[in-house]
């Protein structure tokens, strides 16, 4: 089982870098390289290929992370989702020793959770696991489920117009949060790669098998062409042999 030091020569080895010193706002996501210009994003599901390297980035994000945003479309799609660290036992205890000691982060990330309100299930798993949990909807659902939200311990901020935006304006300016991972749908995602481009950082991984189910095929992502316009900061390449294929991870920063 890995240990805190171990985490730290395995994200190095990945990124080039051991990443303690960056902050930024954060895109995390999985894609499939359908072809050689052609990334498309993978949806979560039983069918999607696993990578045990692409679950330690994840967990890498989140002990990074300040603040993590996903949106309520997510929680409907993923019913068990939370924003734990995930694997074995142990794992959660050595990402949040690394969290501590050389992040010097004591406390837990918050989950934010943009939403319309509509069909908001209050009790899904990510409102009840270690993270801060948070709502971040309009004001007519704000006044809607406030009651109900609270009594669960969970903070809810209304907005006339709340979006992925307005979001991180408010977790650096209400709650100083540095480090943003966004854990969200790419149709949400997207507005941050438009200009001005919000995001700091892409931490990709990228399936590159022949084939995927029809089911796991999510929407058009982009080239690592393309991607380098936005982000000139293009790091280092690895890549890892697994059960389900070959995977590469890619960090972009600008």
């Amino acid at each position: 089982m890995l240990d805190s030091a171990e985490v730290e020569r395995r994200v190095v080895e990945i990124y080039g870098s051991d990443l303690l010193g960056d902050r930024g706002v954060i895109h995390v996501t999985s894609v499939w390289a359908e072809s050689a210009r052609r990334l498309v994003a993978l949806r979560i599901g039983s069918e999607t290929p696993r990578s045990e390297t692409d679950s330690f980035v994840l967990n890498v994000a989140r002990a990074r992370a300040d603040a993590i945003v996903t949106t309520g479309k997510i929680l409907r799609e993923e019913e068990q989702l939370t924003h734990d660290f995930q694997g074995a036992k142990g794992v959660a205890e050595t990402f949040t020793t690394w969290r501590k000691e050389r992040l010097g982060k004591h406390e837990p990330p918050i989950s934010l959770v943009l939403t319309t309100g509509q069909n908001l299930d209050l009790e899904h798993p990510l409102f009840a696991c270690g993270t801060l949990p948070m709502v971040f909807t309009s004001v007519e659902s704000g006044e809607r489920i406030r009651e109900s939200a609270v009594s669960r311990g969970i903070e809810v901020v209304s907005r006339p117009t709340p979006s992925l935006r307005d979001a991180i304006a408010y977790l650096h300016d209400h709650h100083r949060a540095e480090n943003i991972v966004i854990e969200s749908g790419l149709s949400t995602a997207r507005s941050l790669y438009e200009p001005p481009v919000l995001l700091n950082e892409l931490m990709l991984s990228i399936y590159s098998g022949s084939r995927l189910p029809r089911s796991v095929k999510g929407e058009h992502f982009s080239s690592v062409p393309q991607l380098g316009l936005i982000f000139p900061l293009a790091g280092s390449t690895f890549q890892s042999d697994e059960e389900s294929g070959r995977w590469i991870f890619r960090r972009f920063t600008r």
